[in-house]
């Protein structure tokens, strides 16, 4: 696994997000496409013209991601 990148709760800070469930501690990076996931990362959800990334959130945790 990566060094850590992040921390949980610094992104949560610098986002103004909350943090739900029991993930927390370090995140090993940031991915957006769940067909190249990233195990321990923090998956980001884009909403585009055709596509909705929220629609894989689910995906994206089955991968590995500590946080959505």
């Amino acid at each position: 696994m990566p060094e850590p990148f992040l921390d949980i709760e610094t992104v949560a800070d610098c986002c103004g997000g909350r943090l739900t469930g029991s993930a927390r501690g370090s995140l090993s990076g940031v991915f957006h496409d769940t067909r190249s996931p990233l195990p321990g990362g923090l998956y980001i959800a884009l909403r585009g013209t055709s596509h909705d990334g929220h629609d894989h959130v689910p995906a994206a945790i089955e991968a590995g991601a500590r946080a959505v």
